[in-house]
């Protein structure tokens, strides 16, 4: 479960204004952004407007940011963010312009925007220092939180969760404690500490119910729903999600309420009530697909196959794999995006930090220049010392500089987990690969392969088993295949290989190969046993890649189909058996 955004809103509205205190009712507008519906917040602010010309600049800034949030829960980020333009200026209050930015980097976050998302976001975190309220730093410390734990920093991640923690525990804030023991917890779960993050997240659900926010009760109820059923306890994980879906329905939070649903479904499938997931899940597939939760509707349509095949019903989880593969490359283009963007901003944050001290070791040869008037033998014998080390340090900077774009550029192409080629490199390689050896009468081979039951282990032996076994696939592929073979992992747990100068038969050979090496170092690791199902073709004159690729999926399918743990080669097939394939 990724993170379900913080909530807001609660308690009602009331009468006029016009003899009212304008700052109780500002603050009485931020009570119910937090505790109630937006919609409630918001009538407040519309009956104080015709007074906002009286209030201070401080007041207006409260008022901005509270109507700004509104606009963000209603669903209009780019709106939040414009308005939001005025408190991020350096004019502004230092903890408005705080929370503007974290508002801000919330926003781009939902929108998929991560460069600009982790501007704001560092852009904030600079402010800390002259900011003095320190809920604010709790908040922008738990975005960073996620920021991190999503682009595969978690030791950074719990780095940011734990000064969240601290700062809210020495100020004794409720509320932020709440969100820095439900960030804790994701930013856990997401280093593969399960426990632990099952006992943050229960810390969670008690703080947050202390400081009366429905939002992140619901949110921490269905994180520790989630935990439960990776720790086996599917009774009580049901429990946890239904009360947590419970009270951000009463919220109005349809995020959350819509996540928390997909998290039910996984938990309702363990418990055995295939019928009760599928009416949950099925709703679910347009709304993910229009809001474009990428990671999300190929979760959704990935369980929805399975319940089906499951039933027999073939047709329906084929056209809902297939859906789920176009969702995948989407979901690993933004999880792509967000990890170059984070590296782009440390980079640029990096070549800032080396330009100031380069202008501050040129200030310091000036003063030595007006100080040194009567020893110009010295002050030329020190300038050009001055001049050699700032060529040295220009020179390690371009070096440095290379290196970062390279390491850039090698993150576009592979995948980080096992170093293979990504979803995009393998198919622009392979595509040419396969014109070059059909236009010259050479042979070519496409195999797609599939990890047997990888969902189970990682429900049985968690993620980070999960991760364990796709690096032992990519080492084993590696030491494989010969670099003129292309070789990839195309989605979460499908990798693919196309072989040129190679007949099916050689492949097979090629294949076999894999898996004798597989298994030594499965051995060797004490990995749970690994099997893979291969859909394998050979290239005839005139045939697209796209084309070899869908006859290599219709076999992996057959294979599939028939138990697993074997090779099916596309001209074995039948027309009958490529049709129900």
């Amino acid at each position: 479960m990724k993170l379900i955004a913080a909530g807001f809103v609660a308690l009602l509205t009331a009468a006029s204004v016009d003899s009212v205190d304008l700052q109780s009712e500002l603050d009485r507008a931020a009570h119910l952004n937090v505790t109630a519906p937006w919609e409630e917040s918001q009538q407040v602010l519309d009956a104080i407007e015709p007074q906002m010309h009286t209030a201070t600049p401080r007041q207006r800034g409260q008022f901005e940011f509270i109507a700004a949030r509104n606009r963000a829960l209603a669903g209009d980020c780019d709106a939040a963010v414009s308005s939001l333009q005025r408190l991020r200026s350096a004019d502004s209050d230092p903890d408005q312009r705080l929370g503007a930015y974290r508002l801000s980097a919330n926003c781009a976050l939902n929108q998929g925007d991560f460069e600009q998302g982790f501007s704001f976001l560092s852009l904030g975190l600079s402010l800390l220092p002259e900011v003095e309220a320190s809920s604010e730093k709790t908040m922008i410390l738990g975005l960073a939180t996620y920021y991190h734990s999503q682009a595969g920093e978690p030791a950074k991640a719990l780095e940011y969760a734990q000064q969240a923690m601290d700062l809210a525990a020495l100020d004794d804030d409720q509320r932020g404690l709440c969100m820095a023991l439900f960030d804790l917890s994701l930013a856990e779960e997401n280093a593969g500490a399960i426990r632990e993050a099952s006992v943050s997240a229960r810390s969670a659900v008690e703080s947050c119910k202390a400081a009366q926010d429905p939002v992140y009760v619901g949110a921490s109820q269905v994180q520790y729903g989630e935990l439960l059923s990776e720790l086996g306890d599917h009774e009580g994980a049901r429990r946890a999600v239904e009360a947590g879906l419970g009270s951000m329905q009463e919220a109005g939070y349809r995020d959350g309420v819509m996540r928390g649903q997909l998290t039910l479904a996984h938990i309702l499938v363990q418990l055995g009530d295939s019928s009760q997931a599928t009416q949950l899940l099925r709703p679910l597939v347009d709304e993910f697909e229009r809001m474009e939760y990428w990671r999300d509707l190929r979760e959704t349509l990935i369980l929805l196959a399975t319940l089906g095949a499951e039933v027999g019903d073939y047709e329906q989880p084929y056209h809902d794999l297939l859906r789920a593969e176009a969702a995948n490359d989407k979901y690993l283009d933004g999880d792509r995006a967000m990890r170059l963007s984070l590296l782009q901003v440390q980079f640029d944050t990096l070549h800032k930090e080396q330009e100031i001290e380069l202008l501050r070791e040129r200030n310091r040869l000036l003063e030595v220049q007006e100080q040194a008037q009567n020893e110009r033998r010295q002050l030329v014998t020190w300038g050009l010392f001055i001049l050699a080390v700032i060529g040295a340090f220009l020179f390690m900077l371009l070096l440095r500089t290379r290196s970062d774009r390279r390491h850039l550029l090698w993150l576009s192409e592979h995948d980080g987990l096992t170093g293979l080629s990504n979803h995009t490199t393998f198919f622009n390689r392979a595509s040419v690969t396969l014109e070059e050896c059909l236009s010259q009468g050479r042979p070519a081979v496409l195999f797609v392969a599939d990890i047997d039951h990888f969902k189970r282990t990682n429900d049985e032996h968690g993620h980070a088993c999960g991760d364990e076994v796709l690096r032992h696939v990519g080492v084993a592929m590696v030491n494989t295949f010969s670099r003129s073979d292309i070789v990839g992992r195309v989605g979460g747990e499908e990798f693919a290989a196309l072989l040129p100068d190679h007949t099916a038969v050689e492949a097979k050979g090629m294949i076999a190969q894999f898996h004798k090496r597989l298994s030594e170092e499965e051995g060797a690791s004490e990995l749970p046993p690994i099997t893979l199902s291969y859909g394998l073709a050979e290239a005839s004159q005139g045939q697209t890649l796209e084309a070899l690729r869908q006859t290599a999926d219709e076999a992996l399918y057959v294979a599939k189909r028939r138990g697993r743990n074997q090779i099916v080669e596309a001209a074995t097939l039948t027309p009958a058996q490529e049709v129900s394939a």
